[in-house]
């Protein structure tokens, strides 16, 4: 599996004009603290990036990240459903020197005050 996403992400990529990711099996994400819009507090919520969108026509600079909200990172490792889904749009950076567009939809997200009503500008916690 990891081979056809490292396939399918550099293939993105390079399209993109950005660097390629080198996926390991430690996937990069974010813990912090919710309370769903369901109700349900989860204090080691593990945000995963699902998907980058680039605009491959570049009629737009705009760059679509899904983040998946899991109730812990081990919820995730066991299969079970996200608490919920969360989208916001960043500009991407396609310089030579720019990090890959997954990285880079991280670092954005620990910018944004309002995404899906959460703000990631505090209390994350890289993992």
């Amino acid at each position: 599996m990891w081979e056809e996403i490292n396939k399918a992400e550099h293939a993105i990529q390079c399209q993109a004009g950005v660097k390629p990711a080198i996926f390991m099996e430690r996937a990069m994400a974010i813990q912090k603290e919710i309370t769903s819009r369901h109700g349900v507090n989860a204090p080691q919520a593990y945000h995963w990036v699902e998907t980058v969108y680039t605009d491959r026509e570049k009629k737009t600079n705009n760059t679509t990240v899904r983040v998946k909200i899991y109730s812990s990172q081990q919820a995730k490792a066991d299969g079970l459903h996200p608490l919920e889904r969360v989208e916001f749009v960043f500009t991407l950076d396609t310089t030579d020197k720019a990090e890959n567009s997954v990285k880079q939809g991280y670092i954005a997200l620990k910018t944004k005050d309002n995404v899906g009503g959460y703000d990631f500008t505090s209390g994350t916690t890289d993992v």
